[in-house]
């Protein structure tokens, strides 16, 4: 079977095929035809919040060692680790 789309389409197609957890974009358009579900999530997110939240961890382990701090309140820390996992356990 062929189709013919335009370039725009065929582009939105293709990312949203990338952002689901579809196996290929034959698979994709075969669902979205089919009324599948299609579960789709975004990394990058989750991605950039860890990596944040990573460096941050880090300069905080650095000051210990330099003696310039002594106690950290990680709090803060601990709240945003549990969103990110709630966020992760959403995905299927």
């Amino acid at each position: 079977m062929n189709i013919r789309v335009t370039e725009k389409d065929r582009t939105k197609i293709i990312k949203l095929a990338a952002k689901s957890r579809c196996k290929s974009l034959t698979s994709y358009i075969l669902d979205k035809a089919l009324n599948k579900e299609i579960i789709q999530y975004d990394l990058h997110e989750i991605n950039a919040r860890l990596s944040k939240l990573g460096g941050e961890l880090n300069h905080l382990v650095m000051l210990c060692h330099q003696g310039k701090i002594e106690l950290v309140n990680l709090t803060k820390y601990t709240k945003e680790l549990e969103e990110l996992q709630e966020a992760l356990k959403n995905i299927k």
